[in-house]
């Protein structure tokens, strides 16, 4: 056990400072990325602001927006401004947004270009702020946890949008409505204020989620 130890401990002291901090990038870290930016400052600054708000919040994770903007930061600055613009709207629209960013950093993995990773996560940002939007506006009869009906509100949007990711048809309400179900039912199992969830299971209606989606591709056709 004691040369295990000693062995970590040299890996650790041998390891570049940067990967000692991978983990404890914070706040701080990711605005100065942001001031970095090739973006206008009108866009840095709107989305320093989100930042400040969302992170205290539990909205958005340090080290996943750092690599998010670290990304973004490295495009062209057309390009750059198009995924600062998706981050700032999400964290605007008062989203979970970790998945979003997850989900280009995973694109980006995979070398797939920027307008095919952007083009997914408008798609996805136009979901999740339409559910966002009708949720939002239904009596769910309980007295709900705001972080875990944010979580069920990603559920549906994300649900959704993988139908039509997937080359589904929009117009198959019940398919949507079914991945959408099977989500929050997972969802249940795991978040703190499971009585928020079944409301909304509740509710989720084929007339809800038809909603849902003709918001999002009409948001998304503008």
């Amino acid at each position: 056990m004691k040369a295990l130890m000693l062995g970590l401990t040299l890996l650790v002291l041998l390891m570049p400072a940067s990967a000692q901090q991978g983990g404890e990038r914070g706040l701080d870290n990711v605005l100065e990325l942001v001031r970095d930016m090739p973006v206008e400052q009108s866009l840095r600054q709107a989305t320093a602001s989100a930042l400040r708000d969302a992170v205290p919040a539990g909205r958005a994770s340090p080290e996943v927006a750092y690599r998010y903007v670290s990304l973004a930061r490295d495009l062209p600055p057309a390009e750059a401004t198009s995924a600062l613009q998706t981050l700032r709207a999400g964290l605007e629209g008062g989203l979970l947004v970790d998945r979003l960013m997850n989900e280009a950093l995973k694109g980006d993995a995979m070398s797939l270009p920027w307008d095919q990773i952007g083009g997914v996560l408008e798609l996805r940002l136009a979901f999740l702020l339409a559910a966002r939007s009708e949720i939002g506006e239904l009596q769910l009869g309980v007295e709900v946890c705001p972080q875990t009906l944010r979580q069920a509100t990603l559920e549906v949007g994300w649900a959704a949008s993988d139908h039509v990711l997937q080359q589904e048809s929009p117009d198959d309400v019940a398919g949507m409505t079914s991945r959408a179900a099977e989500r929050l039912v997972r969802l249940r199992g795991a978040a703190p204020c499971p009585d928020t969830v079944d409301a909304v299971l509740e509710a989720l209606t084929h007339e809800l989620v038809g909603q849902i989606a003709a918001r999002a591709l009409a948001q998304k056709e503008n």
